[in-house]
């Protein structure tokens, strides 16, 4: 899914012009699966399966806005790949959001450091 820019700062305004078309890709099985293609044409939730393969992935990175779905993005595919694929996850936390996957991820497989920054 795509949307307009957005911006955290007042008094700017985004203008989208001839956004391009996007290529949907071909119905197929994918090792972690992130959900439904959405139309770029109708904004309604296609059939159409989307995700990333084992042997397609090094390293992840989520980028967007504050409180865009950043964390909870990234969370649901390394509790997905570690889980389902058998892959390990080494995640620095420094604001401690990552430590409920310890809950539901195979321990053998998830190693989450919790940074800090406290001197005693």
């Amino acid at each position: 899914m795509t949307h307009p820019l957005r911006l955290e700062a007042s008094g700017l305004e985004s203008v989208v012009k001839n956004i391009p078309e996007f290529r949907v890709p071909a119905p197929r099985r994918y090792d972690v699966e992130f959900g439904n293609v959405i139309s770029h044409e109708t904004g309604e939730i296609t059939r159409i399966r989307f995700g990333i393969d084992k042997k397609e992935l090094l390293h992840a990175l989520f980028l967007g806005i504050t409180r865009s779905g950043k964390t909870n993005a990234a969370m649901i595919f390394v509790s997905r790949l570690v889980n389902n694929v058998g892959t390990r996850a080494l995640i620095p936390d420094w604001k401690r959001d990552w430590r409920r996957l310890l809950k539901i991820c195979k321990p053998s497989r998830f190693y989450n450091f919790i940074l800090t920054s406290s001197i005693h």
